[in-house]
């Protein structure tokens, strides 16, 4: 009798383990979602310089495009 309440205790804490781990698998791929959208929104320094360069362009009047 023993030995099924110790194999129930045991199945009790592996099974309260297993669900701490799918917790914090879920709330990882939680966070990369997240930092991935972060991501996607981000204006790059580069990406600013060609947004200036066009404005400029723009408020000059030059529509001549590339040579």
């Amino acid at each position: 009798m023993f030995d099924v309440l110790s194999g129930a205790s045991m199945n009790s804490q592996l099974y309260g383990v297993l669900v701490h781990i799918e917790l914090l698998y879920h709330l990882r791929v939680e966070m990369y979602k997240q930092h991935a959208h972060d991501l996607d929104h981000r204006i790059l320094p580069g990406e600013v310089c060609r947004m200036v360069a066009e404005h400029e362009g723009d408020e000059s009047g030059d529509a001549s495009g590339p040579s």
